[in-house]
């Protein structure tokens, strides 16, 4: 299933642009570091109520260096005008 790629900005159709994209390299990014799918448990009502509405993400290994951490938050902030 593709959900754990889907921008949130995009699975609350709002407009697509390449903030979207960034969301979605981003949890690529999650699934390579960690060999696991962002979002998995959740279905697609409950990725949209936690993860698109409520902001909810996979938490961060805290023994991967800060600045990939930030880069991660960045990339999965809620306002798509705050990603990089």
């Amino acid at each position: 299933s593709p959900l754990p790629l889907v921008p949130a900005q995009v699975a609350l159709s709002q407009p697509y642009n390449h903030k979207a994209e960034v969301f979605s390299w981003t949890s690529l990014l999650y699934h390579v570091l960690t060999l696991e799918k962002p979002f998995a448990k959740m279905d697609a009502k409950k990725f949209v109520l936690e993860a698109c509405k409520n902001g909810m993400r996979c938490p961060l290994d805290k023994k991967w260096p800060a600045k990939l951490r930030a880069v991660m938050t960045e990339g999965w902030a809620g306002d798509p005008a705050a990603r990089p």
